[in-house]
């Protein structure tokens, strides 16, 4: 009887031997750190299988958690009305700015003594600028003119110095040479030294990729037009009809460059010119002038 008691007490103590070594083992960290792996892929299956559920099963999801997460009111108001940093609010309104209707009115073959003034005259009893595509040589004896443009909020542009396309386009330089001495001509007016070209007619099979990198590698930026009232081929078109091809097509751009021209030949486009802006104004476009920072615009470049 003793000696099976005896035997009863060892093979306990055993036991409690054993308990205690295999606990501390499962304790040890070791082991921790293959249970907190193991935890973290079953987490990261269930994350996989939540990703494969319906859309309904997500949708509703998404509802608890909302609700789990809704902060009271005062908390709510604090978060809309507080920007996390001000590099979000920035991006926020250039966002909000893109998605404005532009027009930018544009005037070539300028400047002349008497369009040019009434179409001056016009803009500014409307409150609104312009650009204005200049040829060099018509400059001198018009530089009060010129510097009304300038003095007035418009910008300035290059659009040669004779317009005379035989020679503008017998080879890349010679355009060249035409826009720079041009800008000089501008320059000895008002001081500036624009960058921004209009290719007489519009670059339309003028100008190819090499063409243009060179242009850019002398800090030239290329701007053709989207929208127009043909006032270039027939100056002496009715108003009505000036007007009603200046707004043709416009509903389906959010940003339009508008080709106009401001020749003493081109009375009638200053007629047209108040029930364009009108027409603009009433659609809710923000006019604005072409600059260097102004995305280019171009035709279809030849290969």
């Amino acid at each position: 009887m003793r000696s099976k008691l005896k035997y009863i007490l060892i093979l306990a103590s055993t036991m409690l031997l054993i308990g205690c070594t295999f606990g501390k083992s499962m304790s040890s960290p070791e082991n921790q750190s293959n249970n907190e792996q193991s935890e973290r892929k079953y987490e990261e299956v269930d994350e996989k299988e939540i990703n494969q559920k319906p859309n309904s099963e997500l949708s509703k999801n998404s509802d608890e958690n909302k609700e789990k997460a809704t902060p009271n009111r005062n908390e709510e108001s604090n978060a809309k009305t507080t920007p996390k940093s001000s590099k979000i609010v920035e991006e926020d309104k250039n966002f909000a700015r893109s998605k404005k209707k532009i027009i930018y009115l544009t005037f070539d073959d300028g400047p002349s003594s008497k369009v040019t003034s009434t179409v001056l005259d016009i803009l500014k009893e409307n409150r609104v600028k312009a650009t204005f595509f200049l040829i060099g040589n018509q400059i001198k004896g018009r530089e009060v003119v010129v510097k009304r443009i300038y003095n007035e909020g418009n910008s300035i542009g290059l659009h040669s110095y004779t317009h005379n396309y035989e020679k503008i386009y017998s080879d890349e330089n010679n355009f060249i040479k035409e826009m720079v001495a041009c800008r000089n001509e501008i320059n000895k007016v008002v001081g500036i030294s624009p960058n921004i070209i209009r290719f007489p007619g519009g670059s339309h099979k003028r100008l190819s990729y090499s063409f243009l990198k060179k242009l850019h590698e002398r800090n030239f930026k290329v701007y053709d037009w989207n929208l127009e009232n043909s006032d270039g081929l027939k100056p002496k078109t009715s108003p009505d009809e000036l007007y009603l091809k200046a707004i043709n097509g416009s509903e389906k751009k959010d940003n339009s460059i508008l080709l106009l021209h401001c020749t003493d030949n081109h009375q009638n486009t200053c007629k047209a010119l108040p029930r364009i802006i009108k027409y603009y104004k009433s659609k809710g476009y923000e006019f604005r002038t072409i600059t260097e920072e102004t995305k280019e615009l171009y035709f279809p470049i030849k290969k």
